[in-house]
């Protein structure tokens, strides 16, 4: 297994999860910046998709993944620390199981989307609800910690996991079930009016 592995895969695999994510952030520093100059008292923020697999003791059989979403996840946090001061808030949501090319097997449509509903196999993941998580939930799961961070400045990450109930997301701070559960990093800046 681990005799599979390639620098090239591995090089490229964290070009894009890890230096990507770096640099790509670096440059839009300026205007992220400029965002928090306003009446409103609104910030910018930066939201990172990273992936649970990120947090997880086992490969699943791509090292490199892993490995580079787990140091997406750290460089999510650093940037928070590092960059306190700027009043930029920084999030990184941790998605399970969703559609994408790596977890559809015939990839993505015209379109970029991808659809796993054929190939998935619930029993595998331990999901549940039987399902993959959709898109419109990662969509509310980017909306849900860039609205709530710009009330109170908060740097934190999320782990989307979807359970089972029909209702969808929920938040474990405000329930006792649910599936978007919210930590806040070391070094935590929170601002009060």
């Amino acid at each position: 297994m681990l005799q599979n592995e390639s620098f090239e895969e591995w090089d490229s695999v964290w070009r894009t999860n890890v230096s990507g994510v770096f640099f790509t952030t670096v440059a839009f520093l300026p205007l992220l910046e400029k965002g928090g100059d306003n009446e409103m008292n609104y910030r910018s923020g930066v939201v990172d998709i990273t992936s649970i697999s990120g947090m997880v003791k086992i490969s699943q059989n791509h090292f490199a993944y892993n490995a580079s979403k787990a140091a997406a996840i750290h460089l999510t946090k650093m940037m928070a620390c590092e960059l306190a001061n700027s009043q930029i808030r920084f999030n990184s949501i941790a998605p399970g199981v969703f559609p994408s090319e790596m977890t559809a097997k015939k990839g993505s449509d015209d379109r970029g989307k991808s659809d796993i509903s054929e190939s998935f196999d619930a029993s595998k993941y331990k999901i549940p609800a039987g399902r993959p998580g959709r898109l419109q939930e990662m969509a509310a799961s980017i909306l849900y910690n860039d609205v709530r961070s710009s009330i109170a400045l908060r740097q934190r990450w999320s782990i989307l996991r979807w359970i089972g109930n029909e209702r969808g997301w929920r938040n474990f701070a405000h329930e006792s079930v649910g599936v978007l559960r919210s930590y806040d990093v070391a070094c935590t800046l929170e601002m009060s009016d």
